[in-house]
């Protein structure tokens, strides 16, 4: 797998997943955290994010603050973070608490532990949103290079057997080249 560049922002979503895995509860600190994670950690200012979050003065102010107040992410089941594909929510009786499992497009899994269900989902979600954000630095060794524009023959770029003929019908000069092996499908009225 290629390297990963660790940027700001990633550190900030580690440091957000630590806080969600040991929070007892959901709340609006944490709310905030997530907006401000998911919107790049730029809503407005950082100033504002701290003010908020720091706890420099009472939630109430911190909340006059903000002309809106985030969706409770930590708090219900009904605010999603982008991309959150949550396959598995169950409670563990042993360990006390809740476990989610996150599945992306490409079958890679995420599992999380939390105090509540809310947090636990949020977390395996971010953990993948996290993943996903990640810059890739390398090239993987399987990758071809990009072949450049100047290189390429003109005669090479579409030849006479890739061009419609005239006498098919639109739909095969459509589907022709995604699927050649599909079986032709007719709607009969």
């Amino acid at each position: 797998m290629a390297d990963r560049a660790r940027t700001h922002t990633a550190a900030r979503l580690d440091e957000l997943l630590v806080s969600l895995s040991d929070a007892e509860e959901g709340g609006l600190k944490l709310d905030t955290l997530v907006a401000y994670a998911l919107a790049g950690a730029d809503l407005r200012t950082e100033t504002l994010r701290d003010v908020m979050t720091e706890g420099s003065f009472s939630l109430d102010v911190a909340g006059e603050l903000l002309d809106d107040r985030p969706p409770p992410f930590s708090r219900t089941l009904d605010a999603a973070i982008p991309g959150e594909n949550i396959v598995l929510a169950t409670y563990s009786n042993k360990r006390n608490q809740w476990a989610a499992v996150q599945r992306e497009a490409d079958g890679r899994e995420f599992m999380a532990w939390a105090a509540t269900e809310p947090l636990a989902r949020r977390v395996a979600a971010l953990q993948a949103y996290s993943e996903r954000q990640a810059e890739p630095v390398a090239n993987l060794p399987e990758e071809k290079p990009l072949p450049s524009l100047k290189s390429i023959e003109p005669e090479t770029l579409q030849s006479d057997a890739d061009l419609p003929r005239a006498e098919e019908p639109m739909v095969k000069k459509i589907t022709r080249g995604a699927r050649p092996n599909a079986p032709e499908w007719r709607i009969k009225f």
